[in-house]
């Protein structure tokens, strides 16, 4: 933000005092000013939606091809934030709408220009009102602060479309051990972990169905960044439960205990095997192996068949006689399938 701060200054300060005036570069210099708007508004209120900017349209012919190919990335990216997997039948029919919509929005935002005096009226008795303010600044708790300071830094990043959430999604399980496929390339024999994008249940399509060592053991809903991850968990418990027959067969259990809910920033997680299951926070999605260790000590003690539901049963005690009988079965080299089964 500092760096865009400077490059507006630089090239307003080129264009009072030289009389500089190159168009591309004023382009440039109101995409910055959006970006910085954006990002204290962000900043102050934490608000993660996603929001394109929208370039003015030229009032006349271009010629300068290098300011044709900003407009055209401007309106590409507009079009990407405007793109909307949830309930398509395909990638291409969400970005054909996306296409449509941005260009509506560019439409409506030609026809609005006759209220931008207005605005700078507005703008103008802002100033005006944060100069006096500025004579006398409030005192901030310094936990506000520091909460100020988190979403400076989480402002200053753009947040995910839907592409790039899945995109980054698919990163996040490739660094915790998972193979990533389409159902048309599903290997469910040469590989552990092996996370299938919009695999079809009875119930839906949920974005990623997780298996390890061959049987299908939970489930990822993937939302765009803003989204109330919450809200998502319902949606996670529908597919966890809705299975086809066959899937059922090819189950760890049923309905499917392990749930994630994702935006790629944000990861939220269930375990329907605790006693008590609720949505936690967590850093990223659990490796293959570490859920293969779940369903070994699952089998051992159905009782107790997490390290959580121990600890709630027995104490300490209990959880180190779960952890000891897991790795007496793992020297035995117990194989995973029949203890799964």
């Amino acid at each position: 933000m500092h760096r865009t701060f400077e490059d507006v200054r630089k090239v307003g300060n080129r264009a009072v005092h030289e009389h500089y005036a190159d168009s591309r570069a004023a382009l440039t210099a109101v995409r910055d000013c959006f970006s910085l708007g954006l990002w204290l508004h962000r900043t102050l209120t934490g608000e993660r939606e996603i929001r394109a900017f929208l370039a003015p349209e030229p009032t006349g012919d271009v010629a300068d091809g290098a300011l044709l190919k900003d407009l055209d990335r401007y309106r590409a990216d507009l079009v990407a934030a405007r793109t909307n997997l949830q309930g398509k039948t395909s990638r291409l029919h969400a970005e054909q709408e996306a296409r449509q919509a941005a260009e509506a929005q560019l439409a409506a935002a030609a026809a609005a220009r006759a209220e931008l005096a207005a605005l700078v009226a507005q703008v103008t008795a802002l100033e005006t009102d944060l100069s006096a303010r500025a004579q006398h600044p409030p005192t901030v708790a310094p936990r506000r602060r520091d909460a100020l300071v988190e979403r400076a830094r989480r402002a200053s990043k753009a947040p995910l479309t839907e592409l790039e959430t899945r995109e980054a999604i698919d990163e996040m399980l490739r660094a915790a051990g998972w193979v990533v496929a389409d159902v048309a390339d599903l290997d469910l024999v040469n590989h552990s972990g092996v996370a299938v994008r919009e695999l079809v249940l009875a119930s839906g399509r949920a974005d990623y169905g997780l298996y390890v060592d061959g049987t299908l053991v939970g489930v990822i809903e993937a939302k765009r960044e803003g989204t109330s991850l919450s809200t998502v968990e319902v949606q996670s418990d529908r597919y966890a439960t809705g299975l086809t027959a066959e899937q059922r067969m090819n189950a760890w259990r049923t309905p499917l205990p392990l749930r994630y809910e994702s935006t790629g920033v944000e990861t939220w997680f269930t375990n329907a095997l605790e006693d008590q299951p609720r949505a936690r926070q967590v850093f990223g999605f659990h490796r293959p192996e570490t859920v293969a260790s779940w369903m070994v000590q699952s089998q051992a003690d159905p009782g107790a068949p997490t390290y959580r539901a121990a600890y709630r049963a027995g104490g300490e005690r209990a959880v180190q006689a779960v952890s000891l009988r897991r790795d007496r079965r793992a020297g035995q080299g117990e194989s995973r399938h029949h203890v799964a089964a």
